[in-house]
This record gives C-alpha cells, sequence and structure tokens, in this order.
C-alpha cells in the first residue's frame, strides 16, 4: 500500500475532494454501494479541480478497494477531498505525491532477494472490492486522456498498469504499459532536452527496477536517524537473483543516461548518481560504485563521503552536498 518515501521522489502523493456532498456523507456511509459510486462519481465530477488531480484520487481509491479491501477505509481515505482540500494542490505537490505512489506500487511482495532479507511474497487474493477499483480506475483513464501534463500523465499510466494487473484486467494494464513506454522510448531516442518525460522516466524506471531487486538508498528513515548510516553502513546483500540484478541495473543506467542531459547542478542528475553508489555497495560492487561516486563529486565539485548523505537543515529538513550541517539562524517557526 501507499507509504511515505524519500526526498528524491519529491518523483508520488495527499489526498482531497469537495463541497456539495459533505452534507450527504452520513448517508453515504449507511449504504455501501452507493457510498462507493458517490464518492468515484464526486471525485471524477468535481470540474473545479484539474484532471490530473481528479485522475489522482480515483487511482488512490482504486488502490483502497484493492488493497485494503473496507468501505469505511476507503472513504476514510477520500476523507480530504471530501472536504475539498485537493483544490489547494499545486503541481509541485502532486508530482510529489505520484512519485511516492508510484514507488509504493511496486512493494507488496519481492521473490528475487533472499528472505533473510526481505519479506516473501504475499498473493492477492479476488475481492468483492474489485469492481469498485475497476469503476474507479476506468474513471481515472477518462481523465488522463485530456491531460496535458506530461510527467503526471505518465506517472499514473504506471501506476493504472500496476493496479489493472492487480484487480486482474491484464489487457488494460498492458495497454498503460504501452503509453509510458512509448513516451520513455521516444525521449530515449532524441537528443533534446525534455525535462518531464526525463523525470517521469525517472520515477517509473526506478520503480520498475526496485520491483525486480527491492533495494533502495536508506532515505525514508527519519532525519534523526539518517547519520547513523554514517556510522554504520548498511550491510552488504550477498544473496541476490543475478538476473534480477542485471535486469534491475539496466533500468537504473537507463535513468542515469537520461538525467545526464540535465544541467550539472540539477539534484536529480546528482540524487541518481548517488543512489547508484550506495545501491552498488549494498550489493558489494565497490568498483562500480566508486565509479559513480566519482561521477558525482565532479557534478557536486566536492570530494567528500559525506555528501552522500544530507545534513540536518532547520527544522529537521534534510539539507544536500554539504559536508557539514548548516548554521541556522532561526529557531523552527520563525521563518
Amino acid at each position: 500500500m501507499i507509504r511515505e518515501t524519500p526526498i528524491e521522489k519529491k518523483v508520488w502523493l495527499a489526498i482531497a475532494f469537495a463541497g456539495g456532498m459533505l452534507n450527504a456523507q452520513p448517508a453515504m456511509c449507511d449504504q455501501e454501494s452507493n457510498s462507493t459510486r458517490s464518492v468515484i462519481e464526486q471525485v471524477d465530477e468535481d470540474t473545479q479541480v484539474v484532471p490530473e488531480v481528479r485522475a489522482y484520487y480515483l487511482l488512490r481509491l482504486a488502490d483502497c478497494y484493492l488493497n485494503l479491501g473496507g468501505e469505511s477505509t476507503a472513504l476514510n481515505e477520500m476523507g480530504p477531498i471530501l472536504k475539498g482540500w485537493a483544490r489547494g494542490m499545486n503541481a509541485s505537490s502532486l508530482q510529489t505525491q505520484l512519485s511516492t505512489f508510484a514507488s509504493d506500487s511496486c512493494l507488496p511482495g519481492h521473490a528475487n532477494v533472499h528472505q533473510d532479507e526481505f519479506e516473501p511474497e504475499t498473493p492477492l487474493t479476488p475481492s468483492s472490492m474489485d469492481s469498485r477499483a475497476r469503476l474507479a480506475l476506468s474513471r481515472a483513464m477518462g481523465e488522463l486522456s485530456v491531460s496535458t501534463d506530461n510527467f503526471d500523465r505518465l506517472v499514473m499510466y504506471f501506476v493504472a498498469s500496476k493496479l489493472y494487473q492487480q484487480a486482474g484486467l491484464s489487457d488494460q494494464a498492458e495497454s498503460c504499459k504501452e503509453v509510458f513506454n512509448k513516451a520513455l522510448s521516444s525521449c530515449e531516442k532524441k537528443s533534446s532536452v525534455d525535462e518531464p518525460t526525463i523525470k517521469a522516466a525517472w520515477v517509473i524506471l526506478n520503480a520498475q527496477a526496485f520491483d525486480l531487486l527491492p533495494l533502495g538508498p536508506p532515505d525514508r528513515l527519519d532525519n534523526q536517524r539518517r547519520n547513523v548510516f554514517r556510522e554504520r553502513p548498511s550491510p552488504i546483500i550477498s544473496k541476490y537473483d543475478d538476473l534480477a540484478f542485471k535486469q534491475s541495473e539496466e533500468l537504473k543506467l537507463r535513468v542515469a543516461s537520461l538525467v545526464d542531459r540535465l544541467s550539472p547542478g540539477n539534484d536529480l542528475r546528482r540524487l541518481t548518481h548517488r543512489n547508484l553508489v550506495l545501491w552498488y555497495q549494498r550489493l558489494g560492487k565497490t568498483d562500480l560504485a566508486d565509479k559513480q561516486k566519482n561521477m558525482l563529486f565532479e557534478l557536486v565539485g566536492v570530494h567528500d563521503d559525506r555528501i552522500l548523505y544530507p545534513q540536518i537543515g532547520a527544522c529537521g529538513h534534510p539539507v544536500w552536498w554539504l559536508t557539514e550541517p548548516p548554521v541556522n539562524k532561526f529557531s523552527c517557526g520563525m521563518g
């Protein structure tokens, strides 16, 4: 299901919607089938929210029905949208939420890493929620058909492909894959810089790589624990599937090739090479890790391992590419 992720995704999520249906919410909860349709239609029909935001919440609803399997839980997830908060969601916030959503769509169960390191896969079982998830997915596809934002559109097609697969609709899943695969392939063949598509590729290809070999940098930890990794690096993983490693590496290097079209100071470009350093280190591939580290050092202009982890800034916010914590002149909350 949906969990919080690191700064880099900020490639996947908040939840909200509105207005006139608020007074009807108790009645919606009393009639389960009617409430489902009402919530889905309410999200789909609020013209004060842009299509991308509507599609996002519809996908969240579908995810909720497929993975949590309860009407009350789904309604709770949609609480913000029923209160109209989604109308204030800006483009940056939506990109952050989508990046998290995309990453987490690949979290349930993995079989390519030794079970001592990761929990075994839990098979999905059909439920009465599938029809509701399919309705939400169908409405989300309608919203995406009119979307003009390349990042949002491609990432949501990726998410939809995973949800369609869970719902047992393989044809629809393949149709979604065709959309984003064609766009990413076209971007790779062009020499020009298409930053929105490159950012979408960063999210999608990294999520696919994680799906094959679920190893990521330790940024999901809170700020207080980040320094621990400087003192006690994550243990090396020695048991993993070689084919999964090669396929995952290929995807990650595709990402690196795309982001290297961006400027040297671009955080996404720097972060890509930094993540590869830690990824190779966890797998015991020191030479490959050092190669990526040198590339990162050249981009940042600092040759110091301390830039591999963020420093703690004001109010606990991470600050990248510094060797020492920044000096905070103000207390948290004082601007």
